[in-house]
């Protein structure tokens, strides 16, 4: 860090830079949820690997993919606007919010209102 006092004088900055990362991979909520047209999507990676983050209908069919692939430790954001892979706007009702990380996999239901 290149840190100036207010004469434009270099000032040395002491002490550690900290990053707090997850230690526990998690699907948190969507928010808002009921949402229109958009909502976003968090989650938490506690370690490196390829990643899947898919929204499936309650009928089991997969509708859009939002993430496929390799990641690092983090927190992450995905926005999904209501619509398909082909862009097209799907219909108000219940979707399923699929995070699978390597073998772990995590679910939260999401409603999407017109």
């Amino acid at each position: 860090i290149d840190a100036r006092d207010a004469n434009n004088e270099p000032v040395i900055v002491a002490g550690r830079l900290t990053v707090d990362l997850p230690r526990v991979t998690t699907l948190h909520q969507n928010a808002p949820n009921p949402f229109n047209p958009k909502t976003t999507i968090y989650f938490d990676l506690a370690s490196k690997g390829p990643v899947a983050l898919k929204i499936y209908g309650v009928d089991g069919r997969l509708v859009r993919t939002l993430v496929n692939e390799e990641l690092t430790v983090g927190r992450y954001t995905a926005v999904w606007n209501g619509t398909d892979d082909t862009g097209r706007r799907l219909a108000s009702g219940t979707y399923l919010l699929r995070l699978q990380v390597l073998e772990k996999v995590q679910t939260r239901k999401m409603l999407l209102l017109k």
